[in-house]
């Protein structure tokens, strides 16, 4: 299935692997403008390396208050993909500490809201 995104812009979080760094791709290559934000610098040299035209953001999402100040940086977008996410723990919910549950609540929800109400201001 083809898509055609030409001349839109779509920012991608967690796009340095799995289904954010696929997501990329595919609309790099249906013509969409991609900002593609991940934590670890590494992997989006990687992915800006086979697809050069990806605007690469290295940021934690945890941090709320960079992470505004790094998105109010770029140009208004049509799209965002929230998807970002990290489990590091395989526990059951009853085992969690309340740091693991801080972390998994800054990192997969609170980063997903932040980043849903920093882009429409533009």
């Amino acid at each position: 299935m083809e898509f055609n995104f030409t001349g839109k812009k779509v920012l991608v979080t967690g796009a340095g692997s799995g289904i954010g760094r696929a997501v990329a791709i595919t609309l790099v290559k249906s013509g969409c403008v991609v900002y593609a934000l991940s934590r670890t610098g590494s992997k989006l040299d990687s992915l800006v390396k086979e697809y050069p035209d990806i605007v690469p953001i290295t940021q934690d999402l945890k941090d709320w208050d960079k992470t505004r100040d790094v998105l109010d940086q770029i140009e208004p977008l049509d799209g965002l993909v929230n998807n970002a996410g990290d489990v590091p723990w395989t526990l059951p919910a009853l085992d969690f500490t309340k740091d693991q549950l801080d972390y998994y609540v800054q990192n997969n929800l609170y980063s997903a809201i932040n980043c849903t109400q920093v882009l429409p201001r533009k």
